[in-house]
């Protein structure tokens, strides 16, 4: 490379300069994805998957990327501090994060949020942490090998009592009691693990009993069945029983007229059947519950 140092380092400046509008640009169009919500008619289950497996961005890329997309959509102003470089992309990330737990108004997150300008993460983390506890119950989940994952978590002083008291009632070491939890829970949530009642379906009523919903998990694989142009969703992550033909509209309860969808394709489908304006208040970004949806 034939440059002098005083070319590198210019060089260098005006490539992360570059790099800064480049990432402003990214967010705009994370912005309107999210909006036309393109990511769910792509048949991916969320925005995040969609960075990661259509964009090939690393986790922790399209994590930071689109809490800071959210960020600054709330709060405009700090566009330009963030193609300045006085805002960092991490900044808004944990301010995002921050903000989730703590019911500020706009006023006062752009004060907080133009204190932390130009500080470095940890110093930002050193000072939400402070302001909010909350912010330090943080879970760590790494893969350590194609067997085993690491996962680091921080417990506040309640539940460190209740699992010290489950080990005394129960006698078991903390990975053994982890495998006792898991499994107690999964019975009690999973479908597939559940005993159903015998109660006879009713078609023409909406509540779906066990039995049917244990054998739409079956025939579905426990995954979400929405697909465009030969691609299938795939997701597993808070599926809802959706009506082909939906329960308002005279659709039936019975396995026949009954699919599994992720969240974001159940609203996808009912804004497709009645339309947006009337779904308006179904549409918040926050994962639906599981369940019957429709």
């Amino acid at each position: 490379m034939k440059l002098s140092n005083q070319e590198l380092n210019q060089k260098l400046i005006d490539l992360s300069r570059k790099e800064r509008v480049l990432v402003n640009e990214i967010l705009d169009h994370l912005k309107e994805v999210q909006k036309r919500r393109l990511y769910a008619k792509l048949a991916y289950s969320s925005l995040f998957e969609y960075c990661v497996k259509e964009l090939k961005m690393s986790e922790g890329s399209a994590g930071r990327k689109i809490a800071a997309m959210r960020m600054i959509t709330e709060v405009p102003e700090m566009e330009e501090k963030l193609k300045s470089g006085s805002m960092h992309l991490s900044t808004l990330s944990m301010a995002q994060r921050f903000f989730k737990h703590e019911p500020y108004t706009k006023p006062e997150k752009v004060k907080l949020l133009t204190s932390l300008a130009g500080k470095s993460k940890r110093e930002v983390e050193k000072r939400l942490c402070t302001l909010s506890p909350k912010m330090a119950k943080r879970t760590d989940v790494r893969q350590i090998s194609e067997e085993h994952t690491r996962m680091s978590i921080t417990l506040n002083k309640e539940q460190k009592a209740i699992l010290d008291r489950l080990k005394e009632l129960k006698g078991m070491r903390e990975e053994d009691l982890l495998d006792w939890m898991l499994e107690r829970c999964l019975k009690q949530v999973d479908p597939l693990k559940k005993k159903p009642r015998k109660t006879k379906a009713k078609p023409k009523a909406r509540h779906i009993p066990m039995a049917l919903k244990k054998a739409l998990y079956e025939r579905d694989g426990g995954r979400c069945q929405f697909k465009v142009n030969g691609k299938q969703c795939h997701s597993r992550h808070g599926l809802q029983v959706d009506h082909k033909k939906p329960y308002a509209l005279g659709g039936r309860t019975e396995l026949e007229n009954l699919r599994l969808l992720c969240p974001e394709h159940n609203r996808l489908m009912a804004i497709r059947v009645f339309g947006e304006n009337k779904m308006a208040r179904h549409l918040s970004n926050s994962p639906g519950k599981c369940g019957e949806a429709d």
